[in-house]
C-alpha cells in the first residue's frame, strides 16, 4: 500500500451541494497536516469556489461548471486537461457522481481513492467503504486508510481552518455598520431556507422564534442566499429584524456568522457553514436524521428533533412535500423549544 506523502499534488472532488464542500474541506486540512508539502487543488462548482478558497490547507480551486460551460464530456476533458497540467498524481473523490468519477479517470493519475458507492466505483484504484452511519467528516477521512503512513483511527475531527479576504471583512462591516445600530452580543443568525422543502421549518415557526428572540432583546439577522431572499425579507419584515439574504458571497456569511453568537438553521448548508466559522448552531431536523451524518458537531451546538416518529427518515435529503401529507416531524417541533435550545447555548457561553 502507498504513503501519503508518496504524492505531492493532491486533487480533492467535491462538486455537490455547498453543505458537503463545507464538510469535505476537514479533509483538505487532515491531509496538509499529515503531508505538509503537498500542494492541494480543490474542484469544486462556481458557486463553492469561493467558499474553497477560504480554506488555508488549499492551495489551487478550480471551479468545474457541470451544468453550463464544463456541460458534457467536453467540459470534462477541460478539467482534466487542467489536472493533468498541474501534475496531479492522486485524486480523492469524495462525490460520488458519474463525473466525478469520469475525471477521475481521465486524468490519469497514479492513484485514485473513491468510495465503493461511487459511480463507475471500479475505475478507481482503492476503494472503501461507504459508511452510512457515521459522521460525514468522518466518512471522508476514512477515504486516507488505503495509505499506509495514516492510521484514520487516530485522527480526530478537526475544524478546517479558514482565512476570509480582507475585502469581504470590510464590506461585512460596512453592511452590517448600515443595517444595525447596536450589533452587540448577543446576535442571532437564522437561516431558514433550504433547498428541499421538506426541511424547512416553516415561516410561521420562524416567525414566531424571531419575535420571541427579538422580545429578549437579541439581535436577528437572517441570512441565506438569492433564491431566500424573498422568505427571509418577508420574515424580517414580520420581526423587526433584519435580512442579509442574497447581499452576501459565501465568504462575507462566513464572516457574519463568526461575528454571530448563534445559529438556528435548518439541516441545510448553514448548519455546516456556522461551524466551520466556529459558531455554536441549533439545527432542526424533521425528514432526514442526525444519524445520516450530517448532524453539527461542536460540543455547544444541538439538534431539534421529534423522535421514535415511524415515518421518520424519509429520504436522505427530504423531499419537495411530505409523503404521507402531514409534515408532522417538522410542524410537532415547537418554537418554544428552539427558543429554549438558544437559551441553553447563550447561557453557556456566558
Amino acid at each position: 500500500m502507498p504513503n501519503i506523502t508518496d504524492f505531492n499534488n493532491i486533487t480533492i472532488l467535491q462538486t455537490a451541494f455547498i453543505g458537503d464542500v463545507a464538510l469535505s474541506l476537514h479533509l483538505a486540512e487532515v491531509i496538509k497536516k499529515l503531508h505538509p508539502s503537498s500542494h492541494i487543488t480543490y474542484v469544486t462548482t462556481p458557486q463553492a469556489e469561493q467558499l474553497a478558497k477560504c480554506a488555508k490547507a488549499i492551495n489551487k480551486v478550480i471551479a468545474f461548471d457541470k451544468r453550463r460551460t464544463h456541460k458534457g464530456l467536453k467540459g470534462i476533458r477541460h478539467i482534466t486537461n487542467q489536472l493533468q497540467a498541474s501534475g496531479t498524481d492522486c485524486i480523492i473523490s469524495p462525490h460520488r457522481s458519474l463525473r466525478s468519477s469520469l475525471i477521475t479517470l481521465l486524468s490519469r493519475p497514479k492513484i485514485s481513492v473513491g468510495f465503493n458507492k461511487n459511480a463507475l466505483h471500479f475505475i478507481f484504484k482503492h476503494r472503501v467503504r461507504y459508511d452510512k452511519y457515521i459522521h460525514e467528516t468522518q466518512r471522508n477521512i476514512n477515504l486516507l486508510s488505503i495509505f499506509d503512513d495514516v492510521n484514520v483511527e487516530d485522527i480526530h475531527s478537526t475544524s478546517a481552518e479558514i482565512e476570509i479576504p480582507d475585502k469581504d471583512i470590510i464590506y461585512t462591516d460596512k453592511l452590517l455598520h448600515e443595517k444595525l445600530i447596536d450589533h452587540s452580543p448577543p446576535l442571532i443568525a437564522v437561516a431558514p431556507g433550504s433547498v428541499w422543502e421538506t426541511k424547512k421549518w416553516g415561516t410561521d415557526n420562524f416567525i414566531e422564534l424571531c419575535r420571541s428572540l427579538k422580545h429578549k432583546h437579541y439581535h436577528v439577522i437572517l441570512i441565506g442566499s438569492k433564491a431566500d431572499a424573498d422568505l427571509c425579507n418577508s420574515i424580517a419584515d414580520q420581526t423587526d429584524s433584519v435580512s442579509l439574504a442574497g447581499l452576501t458571497s459565501l465568504p462575507q456569511t462566513l464572516c457574519i456568522l463568526q461575528k454571530a453568537d448563534l445559529t438556528v438553521t435548518n439541516d441545510s448548508a448553514p448548519c455546516h457553514l456556522s461551524e466551520l466559522a466556529g459558531t455554536p448552531v441549533v439545527s432542526i431536523f424533521g425528514p432526514t436524521v442526525p444519524e445520516f451524518g450530517f448532524a453539527p458537531r461542536m460540543e455547544l451546538s444541538s439538534v431539534m428533533q421529534i423522535p421514535d416518529m415511524d415515518c421518520r427518515p424519509c429520504a436522505i435529503h427530504g423531499s419537495k412535500q411530505c409523503p404521507i401529507g402531514t409534515h408532522d416531524c417538522m410542524q410537532k417541533i415547537d418554537y418554544i423549544m428552539v427558543l429554549n435550545a438558544v437559551e441553553e447555548i447563550l447561557s453557556a457561553i456566558r
